[in-house]
């Protein structure tokens, strides 16, 4: 699969835990958030999320032509135009009086309720 091709051999121990790794990966990234599932739902105290503001420029056009193509007095204002393509994301920021984030492990045992 990295390569390409169709493999013409047996899975060896390699094959099966790349493909393992990928899917942990892939199951462990919040639907919502696109965070880590460990992170975005912990309830720890030793971060907070920060709100990130971006503009997708392709889409910012996409917006724009579309709009473009409405009569007159049904095109956005200019303040909705202004916000073509912008979208938010969240990002994990670290309190400065704490030294690490919090681990996957720690999510774990919150989960499990060893800890409170």
């Amino acid at each position: 699969m990295i390569f390409r091709t169709q493999p013409t051999n047996k899975w060896n121990n390699w094959d099966f835990a790349l493909i393992e790794a990928f899917q942990i990966l892939d199951d462990e990234v919040c639907k919502q958030c696109g965070n880590p599932v460990w992170l975005c739902r912990s309830n720890s105290n030793k971060f907070e999320f920060q709100v990130k503001e971006e503009i997708c420029h392709a889409t910012r056009k996409l917006e724009f032509v579309k709009d473009n193509k409405k009569k007159a007095k049904e095109r956005a204002s200019k303040e909705d135009r202004a916000n073509f393509g912008k979208f938010y994301y969240t990002i994990p920021k670290l309190y400065p009086f704490e030294d690490k984030m919090p681990t996957r492990q720690d999510y774990i045992t919150e989960k499990s309720g060893l800890i409170d």
